[in-house]
């Protein structure tokens, strides 16, 4: 599924898009032209996309747009063409290239959910006033009912997991799973995506991953290799709120990659610290089936706590017939004590299980295989929300053969050991690869 976006042209007057979209301008000189999705759900209701036209500029050698707004705000640009510098309740917005190469500047202004929307109170282009006396948005926030929580939008943090939204929660009615494995139903696993390796036109499906936020992917550390080396944003597509892999789903949505992330440490070889992060280069809006998983509680990180316990993984893996499967498909399977592992294939574990991984699955033929790596495990609390505990890592292959042995027990990353690295990487202080 390929989304076009399609950019507005500057108009002055107020105006109404399909029905869907009003679309208006705040400067008096038409300068920067506004839209905003009327009837978005409460939770992603306030907020407003901005288009600063260039065309009364075509000969400035830079442009550098300073925005202040008079409510709390987070300003989001595509990573590629511009960059956003945060002081206070000012945005500096400085495009990467300048006139005649482009025609314009845009921009995504998100106010607190539920709360003030966002006014401009002025807007300089390189320094000079481009927005005199600008007429407040009028836009309609209907708000939440009950209890909300806000994000940070003081600075440049995002946490780790999006708390405006909640996480770890289906938004569909579910009746339980099956013990053993079995197909899902659309909406089960809202978390799980689809990662793509481009290669000119052709475009192959890699590995599974998982939402932890609005604009990163927990993955596997050798998902984003080919070899020795690592692969390049630009050939990485990602696809979430999705349930068959080989469908245009209408609830997917796609997005590209803006960097890829391994941890520091991955070692190629024996993939120990076999963890991966992906930054998209826009935010995605969360629905029914697309939201983020909940990371483990810092204070519960003992494998002990959790052996012999059932944890759910779910991918679009080989089946019990050596095929993938079209639809996503889940397994309930038991985290497995390190010496009943050892004990099972000492050859093998001994080489790679560490202290940042653990075994888990059957020896029956139910179990995670080819296709599935990158992906979660995790765990529903008595609270019914949703952990990731694992990313799906290492496992046997038959001898001679491309493909997993499934009654072979299957390495896991420890995602509970990589928790201040997750936080400290998904920020948006730190592009995580020192």
């Amino acid at each position: 599924l390929i989304l076009l976006a399609v950019l507005p042209q500057f108009h002055c007057q107020m105006s109404f898009i399909g029905g869907a979209y009003m679309a208006f301008s705040p400067c008096p000189n038409y300068t920067l032209h506004v839209t905003h999705e009327t009837d978005r759900p409460p939770q992603v209701e306030n907020y407003w996309e901005g288009g600063f036209s260039l065309s009364q500029w075509p000969n400035i050698p830079e442009v550098k747009i300073n925005m202040t707004l008079d409510a709390p705000a987070r300003v989001v640009v595509d990573p590629q063409k511009a960059r956003v510098n945060v002081r206070g309740k000012s945005f500096l917005i400085t495009a990467f290239e300048h006139p005649p190469n482009i025609k314009g500047v845009f921009f995504t202004v998100y106010g607190v959910p539920g709360g003030k929307v966002p006014n401009i109170e002025s807007i300089y282009l390189n320094g000079e006033n481009v927005c005199p006396n600008p007429t407040p948005l009028n836009i309609n926030i209907k708000g939440f009912s009950g209890d909300q929580e806000s994000d940070d939008f003081g600075g440049s943090h995002v946490s780790r997991v999006d708390k405006t939204f909640g996480c770890g929660k289906r938004k569909i009615g579910h009746q339980g799973l099956i013990t053993h494995g079995a197909e899902t139903r659309p909406g089960d696993f809202p978390w799980h995506v689809a990662i793509y390796h481009q290669e000119g036109q052709r475009r192959t499906y890699k590995c599974g991953g998982t939402i932890i936020n609005t604009h990163t992917i927990l993955t596997a550390g050798h998902c984003v290799f080919e070899g020795q080396s690592l692969i390049t944003a630009e050939r990485i597509v990602v696809q979430v709120g999705k349930y068959h892999l080989d469908v245009a789903d209408d609830t997917a949505r796609e997005f590209r990659v803006f960097v890829v992330i391994p941890h520091p440490r991955y070692d190629t070889a024996i993939f120990t610290n076999d963890i991966a992060l992906l930054r998209l280069t826009r935010e995605m809006v969360y629905t029914d089936h697309i939201q983020p998983i909940c990371l483990w509680p810092a204070d519960k990180t003992n494998i002990g706590d959790i052996e012999n316990r059932l944890a759910t993984a779910v991918g679009w893996g080989d089946t019990e017939n050596n095929t993938s499967s079209s639809v996503l498909r889940y397994a309930e399977i038991p985290i497995v004590p390190t010496l009943k592992c050892l004990d099972s294939d000492r050859d093998f574990f001994g080489l790679f299980l560490t202290d940042s991984n653990f075994c888990a699955g059957y020896t029956n033929g139910t179990n995670v295989c080819s296709g599935d790596s990158g992906g979660s495990l995790t765990f529903e609390d008595e609270n019914k929300v949703w952990r990731i505990r694992g990313i799906v890592s290492l496992g046997a292959r038959y001898i001679g053969k491309q493909i997993c042995n499934p009654k072979h027990y299957v390495i896991f990353t420890d995602v509970a050991k990589y928790l201040p690295w997750i936080e400290r990487v998904s920020s948006r202080k730190d592009d995580g690869r020192k």
